[in-house]
């Protein structure tokens, strides 16, 4: 009874152990996709990333600029020294 047991244990921690690592090979490291997977998880991936980048600039654009734009804005510019070559009185 003990032996028998110790066999079934074995085993399943060899189905436990070894489905677990095809799994993770085929998850992980694309050892049984076919090259059009592959290939399509990688698009996905730079698509995310592209998003991510994007929707951060949007961020960046709402929080920084766009109060520029909605706010007031007043300047002034003195040009008194303002020298145009071919329109100077010294010729």
């Amino acid at each position: 009874m003990g032996k028998k047991i110790l066999i079934i244990s074995i085993v399943a921690a060899v189905v436990v152990f070894g489905g677990g690592g095809l799994f993770t090979a085929y998850a992980m490291f694309d050892v049984f996709k076919s090259p059009k997977a592959v290939y399509l998880e990688s698009e996905y991936k730079a698509w995310r990333a592209f998003e991510t980048e994007l929707s951060e600039a949007v961020r960046k654009w709402k929080t920084e600029y766009k109060l520029l734009l909605e706010e007031p804005y007043e300047s002034e510019t003195e040009i008194s020294d303002l020298k145009v070559k071919g329109l100077e009185n010294d010729e």
